[in-house]
């Protein structure tokens, strides 16, 4: 049920790698645990063909997702962000 709605949309999905040392606070799991479900992850997309990404859990990563989407979308960055706004995609 969860995958029929799912596949109803053109979705762009990425999984986000672990690049960071593991901070325990405020987590369920510990490490090992953690590193489990990216397993689980991994084997759900391939399992059920669902296209995706990897690309490194690092902040500057968000400019690559975003530029991604955009071209798309084929929207430029002044169709969605107002002026005013500081915009980081323009680096």
């Amino acid at each position: 049920m969860v995958l029929d709605e799912f596949s109803k949309y053109n979705n762009v999905n990425y999984l986000l790698t672990r690049k960071k040392k593991y901070n325990p606070s405020g987590r369920l799991q510990t490490e090992k645990e953690a590193m489990g479900i990216d397993v689980e992850i991994r084997e759900l997309l391939k399992n059920y063909s669902i296209p995706h990404k990897e690309i490194a859990g690092m902040p500057e990563n968000a400019q690559t997702i975003g530029k991604d989407v955009m071209k798309l979308l084929k929207l430029e960055k002044t169709d969605l962000i107002p002026s005013s706004i500081p915009c980081m995609l323009s680096k």
